[in-house]
């Protein structure tokens, strides 16, 4: 059976070159720690270690309320 896929915000922050940086990201994915992992493969691609990297906080989300046409697109394919 296969599982739903949920739209995700993944709000947090990293450190780089001594300066801290907030982020939010929109993910679909499976799960939660999925959707961590995802944001956290794509933020440290950018030569950034992810013992640097700190998520606060993973919220599902509606993707009514999502402002980005291809994420709303994408939730809407069945």
């Amino acid at each position: 059976m296969a599982e739903e896929i949920k739209l995700y915000k993944v709000s947090g922050r990293f450190i780089r070159m001594h300066r801290k940086y907030d982020f939010e990201k929109l993910v679909r994915a499976v799960s939660e720690d999925n959707a961590v992992n995802k944001v956290l493969d794509v933020i440290s691609s950018e030569r950034l270690k992810r013992r640097k990297i700190y998520v606060d906080s993973v919220e599902i989300m509606d993707p009514e309320q999502c402002e980005d046409a291809y994420i709303q697109s994408l939730s809407e394919m069945q």
